[in-house]
C-alpha cells in the first residue's frame, strides 16, 4: 500500500520527535534503577567511616612525607618551618604562624568564613615550629560508590559546608540549611531525610569537623509527567507540521507546472511569484532571471559594442593624462628623497655635534678656571699641570669627534658604516663611563641623576664605536623626550648576563610612551615630540646598528610603572673574569 505525501510527512515527523523520547525513557529507567535503592543508615555509617579513614590515613602519610627540599604532597597546600627565629616555606608565612600553637599538642587551627575556609596544623617544640595547611579539596577527592553521592566537609560551629571546587580556583562554600544545622551541631553522627536529598554525617578527627554524605533520591513522578507530555507534543507537532508542509509543496508545484507549459509554447513573458519569503524564492528568482536574459541578449550585444567604443576613447585620454602626470610625480619623488636623505644626515651628525658642543662648554669652563688660577698670587703649579693634562685629553676627544663627524659627512648613508676598524676587547664599564662623561654637562644642567650597575671586569669583543653610538642615541633620546622642561629625573643603566646573552637595560623615570607611539617607535622619521626638528631617526639608527653590526636586538619593554625601558640583547661571547 502506497502512502500519500501528507501521510509520509506525518510518519517521518512523528518518528523524528518520538526517537528522543525513547532515549529519555531508556535513560530514566537506568537512572531510576540506581536511585531505587535508598541508602540505609548502617550502610551510610560504614561508607562515611571508610571515607574518613582514607582521609585521615592520606593526611598522616603526607604529613610525615613533607619536606622543605621536595615538592609538597597533594594533601598539603602549604608548609612553613621556623628554626632559630628564621622562617622557611613555599610562600609568605600566614598570620597564624606568628601566634603560638594551641596548648594541646597536635591541635588544628581553622579560619572559616562564607568566602574562604582554611585549616592549619601546628606543632612546636623547644627548637622548631612547623605549620601545615591542609588541602581540603584534595582530601575530599574520594572514589564515591555512586554518581548520586556527594561529599562535603562541614564546620558545625560556623554553619559552613565545603565541597570540592571541580577545577575552579574559587572555593565552593555553602551555608548549612536551617533544617539540618541544629542536628549537625548537637550530634557527632546522624542522618536527616529531606526528599529528594538524604543527609548522613560522621565525625572527623580534624578540628572538630564532620564528613557529610548527600544522597540524591531523584523525582520519578516529575520525569514521568514530562515523558507523557513530550509524547503528546510530538504527536500534535507531527500533525500540524505535515499539513502545513503538504500545502506549501503543492502550491509551489502548481506554479512550476504552469510556467513549464507556457515556456513549451514559446511564451517567455510569464514570471513566477517572488513575494513569498521562503526557500522557493531563490528558485523563482533564478527561473525569472533566465527568462529575462533570453529576451535581453540581443539588446545587450549592441549596448556592449557602444560601451567598448566609449571605453577605448577613455583609455586614450587616460594614457595622455598619465604621461603628463608621470614627469610631475618623478620630480616630487626626487624632492621627497632628497628631504629624507637630508633628515637622515642631520640626525646622524646630531650626536657628534652634541658631543662637540659639550666639549666647547668644558673648554670654556676650563678657561675660566685657569684664568682664576693665573690671577691668584700663589700660583699652584700642580693644579696648573692637572688642568693642562685635562685640557690635552679634552682636545684629543674633540679631535676624535671631529674626525667622526667628517667621516659621516663624506660617506653615503646608503652604504656600510665607514672605518669601523676591527672588533676589539673593551671594558663595558669604562665605555659606559665615557658616554656618561660626554653628557655630564647636559645632565647637570637639567638636574638629572644617572646610575650604572655593571661589573668592572666585564670584557666584550665587538666594535666599540658602534656600541658607543647606540648608547649615545638612547641617552640623547631620554634627555630630549623623557622629561618635561624643568623636571629632574633618574636614568638607570644595568648590565647582566643570562645564559649566552648579555642584557643592557636602559630605564628612565620620565613620562613614558603611549600605545599609539609604541607601535611606531622604531620607524624612521617618527618622533613622539614634534618640537625637535629633523627628529625621529635616533631609535631607528640605534636598532639598525645593533641588528646589522652587533648581531643583537633592541626592543622596548612595556611597564605599568612610569618611564620607558629599552633592552639591548647581545648574543656575544662575554668574558667575565669575576
Amino acid at each position: 500500500m502506497k502512502l500519500r505525501l501528507r501521510h509520509r510527512i506525518q510518519l517521518t515527523l512523528f518518528l523524528l520527535f518520538f526517537f528522543p523520547a525513547l532515549l529519555l525513557v531508556s535513560g530514566e529507567k537506568h537512572l531510576n534503577a540506581d536511585r531505587e535503592h535508598r541508602l540505609q543508615p548502617l550502610e551510610a555509617e560504614q561508607l562515611l567511616a571508610y571515607y574518613a579513614q582514607n582521609i585521615w590515613q592520606q593526611w598522616q602519610r603526607d604529613l610525615n612525607a613533607t619536606r622543605l627540599d621536595a615538592p609538597l604532597p597533594h594533601s598539603i597546600k602549604g608548609y612553613w618551618r621556623k628554626q632559630n627565629d628564621a622562617w622557611q616555606g613555599n610562600r609568605r608565612v600566614p598570620q597564624v604562624g606568628l601566634m603560638p600553637c594551641p596548648e594541646a599538642e597536635g591541635r588544628f587551627i581553622t579560619l572559616v568564613s562564607t568566602h574562604l575556609v582554611q585549616v592549619y596544623y601546628c606543632r612546636q617544640n623547644a627548637e622548631t615550629k612547623q605549620i601545615y595547611q591542609l588541602n581540603l579539596d584534595t582530601l575530599l577527592q574520594q572514589k564515591l560508590a555512586s554518581e548520586h553521592f556527594k561529599l562535603a566537609w562541614v564546620f558545625p560551629a560556623e554553619g559552613v559546608a565545603f565541597q570540592p571546587s571541580r577545577g575552579s580556583e574559587k572555593q565552593d562554600i555553602t551555608l548549612l540549611a536551617s533544617s539540618i544545622k541544629p542536628s549537625l551541631q548537637r550530634h557527632d553522627q546522624g542522618s536527616v531525610l529531606q526528599p529528594p536529598l538524604h543527609y548522613f554525617w560522621h565525625p572527623l578527627p580534624i578540628a572538630d569537623t564532620r564528613l557529610l554524605l548527600v544522597h540524591n533520591l531523584g523525582n520519578n513522578y516529575l520525569m514521568g509527567g514530562l515523558l507523557v507530555g513530550w509524547l503528546v507534543l510530538s504527536l500534535l507537532l507531527s500533525l500540524l507540521l505535515s499539513r502545513w508542509l503538504t500545502q506549501l509543496i503543492q502550491q509551489r508545484l502548481a506554479f512550476f507546472s504552469r510556467a513549464a507549459a507556457l515556456v513549451a509554447l514559446g511564451d517567455f513573458s510569464f514570471r513566477l511569484p517572488e513575494q513569498h519569503q521562503d526557500e522557493f524564492i531563490v528558485i523563482n528568482q533564478l527561473f525569472n532571471r533566465m527568462l529575462g536574459e533570453m529576451q535581453r541578449q540581443q539588446q545587450q550585444v549592441s549596448e556592449q559594442n557602444l560601451m567598448l567604443q566609449e571605453t577605448n576613447d577613455k583609455l586614450k585620454e587616460t594614457l595622455a593624462t598619465v604621461q603628463l602626470m608621470q614627469g610631475e610625480r618623478f620630480e616630487k619623488a626626487r624632492v621627497l628623497l632628497q628631504s629624507a636623505e637630508i633628515g637622515l644626515l642631520r640626525h646622524t651628525v646630531q650626536s657628534p655635534l652634541s658631543s662637540l658642543q659639550q666639549g666647547v662648554e668644558q673648554l670654556d669652563s676650563l678657561r675660566q678656571s685657569m684664568a682664576v688660577q693665573l690671577q691668584h698670587p700663589g700660583l699652584n703649579r700642580t693644579e696648573l699641570q692637572e688642568s693642562q693634562q685635562y685640557l690635552a685629553e679634552l682636545v684629543h676627544h674633540l679631535s676624535e669627534q671631529l674626525q667622526q663627524l667628517n667621516q659621516q659627512l663624506t660617506t653615503s648613508h646608503a652604504g656600510p658604516v665607514p672605518d669601523l676598524g676591527e672588533p676589539s676587547d673593551i671594558r663595558l664599564a669604562e665605555l659606559l663611563q665615557q658616554v656618561i662623561c660626554d653628557y655630564t654637562p647636559r645632565l647637570n644642567a637639567a638636574g638629572h641623576k644617572i646610575y650604572v650597575r655593571c661589573s668592572s671586569q666585564l670584557v666584550l669583543h665587538l666594535y666599540p664605536q658602534v656600541l658607543y653610538q647606540v648608547l649615545s642615541h638612547l641617552l640623547n633620546n631620554a634627555l630630549q623626550h623623557a622629561f618635561p622642561a624643568g623636571v629632574a629625573g633618574e636614568i638607570l643603566i644595568s648590565v647582566k648576563q643570562e645564559a649566552k646573552q648579555l642584557l643592557i637595560t636602559f630605564r628612565d623615570t620620565g613620562v613614558g610612551i603611549d600605545d599609539l607611539n609604541q607601535s611606531r617607535l622604531f620607524q624612521p622619521f617618527h618622533s613622539t615630540d614634534q618640537a625637535y626638528q629633523a627628529a625621529g631617526m635616533g631609535l631607528y639608527l640605534a636598532r639598525q646598528l645593533v641588528e646589522e653590526l652587533l648581531r643583537g636586538q633592541l626592543h622596548y619593554q612595556r611597564s605599568e610603572e612610569k618611564g620607558s625601558t629599552f633592552i639591548i640583547v647581545l648574543p656575544l661571547a662575554v668574558n667575565d673574569q669575576e
